[in-house]
């Protein structure tokens, strides 16, 4: 079964670097960890671990090109550190044995994602946190309801 499960998640995960790579949705390295990451997620959670991973990927992926569709946005490749920005709160919870950890280091990096990029299909002007004063979409601080919104369903 083991081996079964282990042969899955290499058919998964070379599906998702092929698809990564024709989307330039990950420079090659972004790549190379996000197979670290998927492997490193299997052996130390099993196949329940490794389909959270995997559904965050496939989430995130969503929610960025749903999020700059009809923006002007460009559309840049992600790398290491947007690979790590996302998942590395939870492999650490894995290594250390916390199960609970890892989901909400997952549905942390769902909710930021969420609220940022869907965000930006809000049709109002976003706010700064601090001050309530009107800011350009984009802004660090900047915030909108509809963008909250999408925070608390990631």
């Amino acid at each position: 079964m083991l081996l079964i499960d282990a042969l899955i998640v290499s058919i998964i995960l070379i599906f998702f670097a092929a698809i990564a790579w024709k989307k330039q949705a990950l420079d090659l390295k972004g790549i190379l960890i996000s197979l670290i990451v998927g492997i490193t997620t299997f052996v130390l959670a099993g196949m329940k671990g490794f389909a959270v991973i995997a559904a965050l990927f496939v989430c995130l992926e969503i929610a960025t090109r749903l999020g700059r569709k009809n923006k002007e946005l460009k559309f840049e490749k992600r790398s290491v550190g947007n690979v790590l920005g996302n998942c590395l709160a939870a492999l650490i919870a894995l290594f250390l044995g916390s199960i609970s950890g890892f989901c909400a280091g997952i549905a942390s990096a769902l909710s930021d994602s969420f609220g940022s990029e869907l965000g930006q299909l809000s049709k109002s002007k976003p706010v700064l946190i601090t001050s309530l004063k009107k800011v350009q979409a984009g802004e660090d601080g900047g915030v909108t309801l509809f963008g909250f919104l999408m925070s608390i369903m990631g």
